[in-house]
């Protein structure tokens, strides 16, 4: 299956936690905790992400982890781009590196709008938008199981 890369999804779901009230310490530690992600990975996800300007990170007793900006103004292609560099958004299909823009390629008609597409969609769901769909699912959990749209 084509997706994000595990340590991408790894980002949306720690920021996600931070958002969220089940997640009461903002430590790597708690976020770990609240989002099942190992410490020391969760940790230098922090890094590329504070670094990228997404997250803010304080040390020391009063420090911990917090968005840099309000959620609805963190899209999802944000926060993959910092993960997903080459692989996604410039890679060949075929696995040939970067994508050439050669036409000859048998996956360049389907790749290129294909790829764009996928930019689009990130770019148009916000970390709201899964704070939403996780709120939805946790308020769900037990009661009734459900297919939930993450973004319109």
């Amino acid at each position: 299956m084509f997706g994000l890369s595990q340590t991408a999804g790894y980002a949306i779901r720690a920021l996600s936690c931070l958002e969220s009230a089940r997640c009461a310490d903002k430590s790597i530690g708690g976020v770990a905790a609240c989002s099942g992600i190992p410490r020391p990975y969760l940790s230098k996800i922090a890094r590329r992400l504070s670094a990228a300007g997404v997250l803010v990170s304080r040390r020391g007793r009063r420090g911990g982890l917090a968005l840099a900006r309000p959620p609805a103004q963190i899209s999802l292609l944000e926060v993959a781009e910092v993960f997903e560099r080459e692989n996604l958004f410039h890679g060949c299909l075929l696995g040939h590196g970067r994508c050439a823009e050669d036409p000859d390629c048998p996956m360049h008609a389907f790749w290129k709008p294909a790829r764009e597409r996928i930019r689009e969609a990130l770019r148009a769901c916000s970390l709201a938008d899964v704070i939403r769909y996780e709120n939805l699912v946790a308020a769900r959990r037990g009661v009734r199981r459900r297919r939930i749209r993450l973004c319109q």
